[in-house]
């Protein structure tokens, strides 16, 4: 394989990964909306729940903005040390991951095909 040709793929698989990424980061901003709403409607009948539920969403938020914003290699120096220091962390903020990327699969057209 020429170098050209292998710097082309390379490039090709960022791209690819970039696009994944940004689509990810909207899934996971739908998600956060989403608790954030949740949140606001027990604000009345259930403040305390109302509080984690806004807790919560500023977190997923967060996770959205990242993804935007951080490069692969950040991202992935970021959730080694995540999952060093808080493992049980890490395992719910991978399983929420998991949805919101299983939601993007269900949705995406794959070779012509729905999911």
């Amino acid at each position: 394989m020429s170098q050209d040709l292998k710097q082309r793929l390379k490039q090709g698989g960022r791209d690819t990964m970039e696009r994944g990424k940004r689509a990810a980061a909207e899934q996971i901003s739908e998600i956060a909306d989403a608790i954030d709403r949740a949140g606001a409607q027990l604000d009345e009948t259930q403040p305390m729940l109302a509080s984690y539920a806004a807790k919560i969403a500023d977190g997923v938020g967060d996770l959205a903005m990242h993804l935007r914003e951080e490069s692969f290699e950040d991202l992935y120096r970021r959730t080694r040390v995540l999952a060093m220091r808080h493992p049980g962390m890490f395992l719910l903020g991978s399983a929420a991951l998991g949805v919101a990327v299983a939601r993007f699969m269900k949705s995406t057209d794959i070779e012509g095909r729905r999911l």
